[in-house]
This record gives C-alpha cells, sequence and structure tokens, in this order.
C-alpha cells in the first residue's frame, strides 16, 4: 500500500512538476538495470559459479543486481561528478539500492548477502582519499524488508515534502492525492514509535531526526489548514511528534564504537562489523578444507615456513607447522577464483579469528605468529601485497572477545549444518538444540558485557535462523529449537526497577501502621492511594 502511494505521488508531482524526472534523487533510478556487463552475466548464474554453488538460496536475479552495483560503485565519480556533492549522491544510490531491494522483495538470506557485499566495497572506498560513495550512517543492513520499506518511505517523503507543500495551495486538482500521502506517513511515523523499540531504532537514524525538525509548530499548523482530518483522531499533532520522540542518547548507545578491551598496551578496538565475519562461513570452510589438500601450485610457497632466520633462537615447531597450512589458505582466499566470497576483503578478519583459534590452545600469540611470518616472507611472496594489508587486522583476541567470536562462530557452523542436513528429524534437531543453547550463553555474554554491538550480531543471526525455520525447503521445522528471547540492556534495567516498584507497592498494603484512634491517616491513606495506581499499571 505504501509502494503503491509512493509510486502514484510520485507520478502526479512529475505532472505537476516537471523537473522531478530529472532530479538527482533518481539518477540512479534506472542504472541498476543498465549498468551491467553482459559477458558477465551469461554465466553469472551458473550453478557451478559462486557464490549460487554455496547454495540453492542464492537468487539468481541478487547476484545480478550485485555485480551491477559492484559497477555503479566503481564508475561512481563520473555518474556523479556533474551534480553538487558527493555525499548527497552517495545517498541517493543507498535508497535507490534500497528501492531496488523493495521491488524484487528479496527474502532475508538476500539482502544479507547482497548488502553485507555491498558494505565491504563501500568499506574499501573509505580508505581512499578521492572522492567516492564511501560508506556513512545512512547504510545499514537491514534484513526486515518491512522495516527497510518504512525507513525508505520517510527518506523519499523528506526530501519531497517541499515540491508536495507547494501543491497543497488553493487550486491543484491532486491536493486531496498528497494529503493521503502525507497522512500515511504521518501514520507510519507514529506506527514506527509504538511497535518498535530501542533495539531497531538505529535503522531509522538520520530520518526520524529530520522528522522531527522538519515538523514544527508552524508545519503541523499549515498541515491542519491545508488537509481535512478527523478531529477525534487528529493525525497533525505537534505533541504526538515530540512525546514520541526517539531517545537519541540511547541510539547513540547502540551505535557509538567503544574500545572494548585493553590487553598487553595494545588496544583492541573492535569495529560494528567485527562480529559480522561468519556469514560466509561456509565457505570459509569450504576453502580451508581444499587447501588442505596438497596441490604443488600453493605448496611451492610454503617454503618460507622452513627458513631459518637468526641463528641461535629458539625454533618454534607449532608456528612453522601452523605456517605452511596459514599460507596455503591464506593464498586460495585470495585467488582469483575466489574473490566474490569476500569483495571487500572481509575473509581477513575471518582469518584474525581463525589464528587466534589455532594459537589459542597453545597460549601462544597472534601477534608473535605474525613476527615469524614477517621474518620470512619477502617481496618474491606471492601474496606479498595482500598479506601486508592482512597483517594490520590481527591482534590478540581476549578470552572475553574470543569467546564472543566462538558463540558466533558456533551459531552459524549448526546454521548451515542445517541448510545442507537432510531432513533426518535426529540430525536437525542435534543442530537447533546447539544453536539455541550457544544462543544463550550469547545472551548472557551481551547482558554481562552490555555490548550493543554484540547483540546486533545475535539479533542478525536471529532473523536469518528464524527465516529458514519457516520455509519448508529445509529440515527445520516448528518442532525445533526456539532462540530464546534477547532485551536489551534498558529493558532489563527498567523490568527490574518494576519489579521492584511492584514489590514495594504490594508490601505496603500488608504493612501494619499504627493507625491514631480518631480521623483517617493522611499517610496511610496516601499509601494506598499510590499501591491501588501501581497495582492498575502492572
Amino acid at each position: 500500500m505504501m509502494d503503491d502511494i509512493l509510486d502514484k505521488t510520485l507520478r502526479i508531482l512529475n505532472t505537476d512538476n516537471a523537473f522531478i524526472s530529472t532530479s538527482e534523487l533518481h539518477l540512479f533510478d534506472n542504472l541498476f538495470d543498465k549498468e551491467k556487463d553482459l559477458q558477465d552475466e551469461q554465466n553469472i548464474c551458473n550453478k557451478n559459479n559462486e557464490p549460487i554453488k554455496y547454495s540453492s538460496k542464492y537468487d539468481c536475479s541478487t547476484v545480478k543486481l550485485f555485480n551491477r552495483t559492484e559497477n555503479i560503485i566503481n564508475k561512481f565519480d563520473n555518474l556523479c561528478q556533474q551534480h553538487d556533492g558527493h555525499n548527497n549522491c552517495c545517498d541517493y544510490f543507498i535508497y535507490g539500492l534500497y528501492r531496488k531491494i523493495i521491488k524484487s522483495n528479496y527474502d532475508a538470506y538476500n539482502i544479507h548477502w547482497l548488502l553485507n557485499n555491498v558494505k565491504d566495497l563501500m568499506e574499501k572506498n573509505n580508505l581512499s582519499n578521492v572522492k567516492k560513495c564511501k560508506l556513512n550512517e545512512n547504510f545499514f543492513t537491514i534484513l526486515d524488508i518491512n522495516l527497510l520499506k518504512n525507513k525508505t518511505a520517510l527518506y523519499y517523503f523528506l526530501e519531497y515534502y517541499d515540491k508536495i507543500k507547494k501543491s497543497l495551495n488553493p487550486g491543484p486538482t491532486n491536493k486531496d492525492l498528497y494529503c493521503q500521502y502525507i497522512k500515511q506517513i504521518f501514520g507510519l511515523y507514529q506506527k514506527i514509535h509504538q511497535e518498535y523499540r530501542s533495539k531497531l531504532i538505529q535503522a531509522y537514524i538520520p530520518e526520524i531526526p529530520k522528522f522531527r525538525e522538519k515538523f514544527d509548530t508552524n508545519e503541523i499548523t499549515f498541515l491542519k489548514n491545508s488537509c481535512s482530518e478527523d478531529l477525534k483522531n487528529p493525525i497533525f499533532n505537534i505533541e504526538n511528534i515530540m512525546e514520541n520522540s526517539l531517545k537519541e542518547e540511547d541510539a547513540k548507545v547502540n551505535v557509538q564504537t567503544t574500545k572494548e578491551i585493553q590487553e598487553n598496551d595494545f588496544i583492541v578496538n573492535v569495529s560494528e562489523s567485527a562480529y559480522d565475519i561468519f556469514y560466509n562461513l561456509n565457505k570459509y570452510q569450504e576453502i580451508e578444507n581444499q587447501s588442505k589438500i596438497d596441490g604443488s601450485t600453493i605448496s611451492v610457497h610454503t617454503s618460507f615456513c622452513n627458513r631459518k632466520t637468526i641463528p641461535d633462537i629458539e625454533h618454534d615447531q607449532r608456528f612453522e607447522n601452523l605456517c605452511e597450512n596459514f599460507i596455503k589458505f591464506f593464498l586460495l582466499l585470495n585467488s582469483e577464483v575466489h574473490k566474490r566470497v569476500s569483495p571487500g576483503k572481509r575473509h581477513f578478519d575471518y582469518l584474525n579469528y581463525w589464528l587466534n583459534h589455532e594459537l589459542k590452545q597453545d597460549r601462544k600469540s597472534v601477534k608473535k605468529f605474525i613476527k615469524f611470518l614477517d621474518e620470512r616472507l619477502g617481496k618474491n611472496f606471492k601474496g606479498y601485497n595482500d598479506y601486508i594489508n592482512f597483517k594490520n587486522k590481527i591482534y590478540n583476541m581476549n578470552d572475553d572477545i574470543f569467546e564472543k567470536m566462538r558463540i558466533l562462530y558456533k551459531l552459524y557452523d549448526n546454521y548451515y549444518k542445517i541448510i545442507e542436513a537432510s531432513k533426518r528429524t535426529s540430525e536437525c534437531s542435534e543442530y537447533s538444540r546447539i544453536c539455541a543453547e550457544e544462543y544463550k550463553t550469547g545472551i548472557e555474554k551481551y547482558l554481562n558485557r552490555k555490548s550493543y554491538k554484540y547483540y546486533n550480531a545475535l539479533e542478525t543471526f536471529r532473523n536469518i535462523y528464524n527465516n529458514i525455520k519457516k520455509d519448508k525447503e529445509y529440515c527445520i521445522n516448528k518442532d525445533s529449537s526456539n532462540l530464546p528471547e534477547i532485551i536489551t540492556i534498558r529493558e532489563k534495567e527498567k523490568k527490574a526497577v518494576e519489579d521492584k516498584v511492584s514489590t514495594t507497592c504490594k508490601s505496603i498494603k500488608t504493612l501494619a501502621l499504627k493507625v491514631p484512634p480518631k480521623g483517617k491517616n493522611h499517610y496511610v491513606h496516601c499509601y494506598l492511594c499510590t499501591y491501588n495506581v501501581y497495582k492498575n499499571i502492572f
């Protein structure tokens, strides 16, 4: 319904304002269809090609859209050079991509794959000083397509409101349609506050603050005079907008990047995306298994591991053995044939976890292993440039960070086992049970450490897990284990306060107080009134 009224409104706006169709806002509307490599797209949906060969859940159109999006990002400067401000142009691209996803009605599996790969490409641009489309606060990896629709609807409304406002003056025949569109958006705004809690608030930044800034008392008065409304249930109400306003301080807590640990004077700054490294776990595992098959083209490069660099220094056999496995795995991950597994080099973060996992049991340092490699790998090493970039991602995980990563690894490992498993109930139920147990442990970790980044990672997995739980194609079904409910820190603290208040109020009723022989005790009356109020609340 919202999509229909938006498209219809834009068509009418184009009639009333001919320049709408040429607006910079629509710069990318057709490019997602036009910007394609015909030679590449002929074979892009071949079942032997990535990523389709890994799972039948990949939609061919999703892979094509990513391929075209990658071409757009690579040519971004040329596409936007005639327009003012690359920042706005980048926003037009982001919301244009959102609209394309909405119109294609992709499921959570395909949305997550697409947006994560696009995010990797944009993060790569963040390292460049050249003006390109860089990752900004408007880009979110949103799996809920309804939430994506709401966010996009608010954005386009705010962009077009000034044009619509001009058409609300007496005279235009399309005034009723514009008013209907405005009322729907205001209804959507109120619905967002009524239905979504702080755990989803961050997805609406910056649309909600811009909405509140735009519609002050003067603007609301104008809308009341321009569009008729139900007096019993007024939609244009400045009090509703302000009373329902999002608490930005809560949202900022959710999205802020914090330094979580400090170990041996080496600060480990876990970025927002650091926990989001296991989505391609099945592919990484397949490539790792492939790397263990001794192939002459790769094995020749492991000879670096046997080099003796400094005489009389203690030889570390564990590092030498790991070095051979690492180089095989590293070169395959960075090979041309696997480049689409991780377009933005996200596998560097995964390799960091992999190394920490390999060395943790021997109580050896990842940083020392990198020093071991530095002493042996020179510019004649095949993957030297990739190695230089990779080692900047390396850090020693302390027990807390490693355990949180391990939980996510187990969740995604069993998730992919569910996807690949036959419909044998016992096997599938076991994978599902492990997911539920690990998820419960993850919730405890989040609540104890108060890590909102980890909360977001758990929420992302919940969406993916629940998505396949509804799909009859997989062995998982309604009888399989459900993931435990997860609440935010604020919700937990609020409930604790409510429970304490409720207990206190109930105790007042049974409290024996000395009442004067004559007249009513004012304080007893006050306590009982308060108790009755709280009794109704709870």
